[in-house]
């Protein structure tokens, strides 16, 4: 015979541990995004520097490289790490980052062209190109690293369908 009043302390015991592992997710989740965000405008503000040279162009590029690598290394830490992720993961994060480098490419030649219509937009381009680039590198490994903490969807919609069988229980006292 099983204790009923045991099995509801069990699965309370569970569904309180899937909520504090998921509000443990969504906040690191805001941190990242929050931490992408600083280093969006930072790469943004390199992008604004109005300083001209021969070696110019090449050093910002170094520190634009720097700062996303920072950044990488950065949500890594935030996220702890994870391995394990399979090959589908991989390609896809490779995909990204190849993709993150055609959208600011294209942003920056949209934003340059559309300077020769409305003045001093072009002064802008070369800064919405690197935070875009910037903004999509830091998302591309927020999801590589988030891959391997995606939680069960069955174990989740078990948990979802036990609490709502239990709300009459409880409103009824």
């Amino acid at each position: 015979m099983v204790d009923r009043h045991n099995q509801f302390k069990e699965e309370d015991l569970a569904h309180s541990a899937i909520a504090h592992g998921i509000e443990l997710i969504i906040g690191i989740g805001k941190r990242v995004r929050s931490s992408i965000l600083d280093y969006t405008l930072g790469a943004a503000i390199l992008g604004l520097i109005p300083v001209y040279g021969r070696w110019i162009p090449e050093i910002r590029l170094i520190l634009l490289t720097v700062l996303n690598l920072k950044m990488m290394i950065n949500i890594g830490r935030f996220w702890g790490y994870h391995k394990h992720q399979d090959l589908l993961v991989i390609i896809g994060c490779i995909l990204s980052l190849v993709a993150s480098f055609a959208l600011a490419i294209l942003t920056w030649l949209l934003i340059f062209a559309l300077g020769l219509f409305i003045p001093f937009a072009d002064s802008l381009a070369r800064a919405v190109g690197y935070g875009i680039l910037t903004w999509s590198i830091g998302h591309a490994v927020s999801r590589y690293y988030y891959s391997p903490q995606i939680l069960d969807t069955q174990a989740l919609e078990k948990a979802l369908n036990f609490q709502r069988s239990q709300k009459p229980r409880h409103l009824g006292k």
